[in-house]
């Protein structure tokens, strides 16, 4: 399984696209549709190809975890949903979180109402993060964005 067209357009849509590093609102440095990492460097500009190319490689690697944390027990809304929430805050906030948690229990309606709780950047709520765990429900539920 692999995230479809629809998780790669909320992940494009939330992250906006930036072709020069800038620092997101917990200070980490991003570029592109919201790559981080020890090769984001300051003042390095990179083209819409590259950009392209780091989203599908971290967005497939977002995917790998939600299937490894999931034991491949999801459907492509959940996949593309989880792999989104992966995508923003990594692996280890999906791991230890209630939302697996109920997730791996089959409670699905309870998991889904986890999303709404991922709202902060650091410390504080961030309206597009409502408008893109919002986003996240639905697709995990119905399989499709409002």
């Amino acid at each position: 399984m692999m995230p479809s067209a629809t998780c790669f357009a909320l992940i494009r849509k939330s992250e906006g696209l930036r072709l020069t590093p800038y620092r997101d609102c917990a200070g980490i440095l991003t570029v592109g549709f919201g790559h981080t990492g020890p090769d984001v460097k300051e003042g390095k500009r990179i083209t819409m190809d590259d950009a392209e190319a780091l989203l599908a490689t971290d967005a497939n690697h977002a995917a790998d975890s939600v299937l490894k944390l999931t034991n491949g027990v999801v459907s492509q809304g959940q996949l593309d949903a989880l792999t989104d929430f992966v995508f923003n805050l990594g692996s280890s906030k999906l791991q230890s979180s209630t939302l697996l948690k109920k997730h791996k229990a089959g409670n699905y309606a309870g998991a889904a109402a986890e999303f709404g709780r991922w709202i902060y950047c650091d410390g504080r709520i961030a309206e597009g993060l409502i408008k893109r765990r919002a986003c996240e429900t639905h697709l995990y539920l119905d399989g499709t964005l409002p």
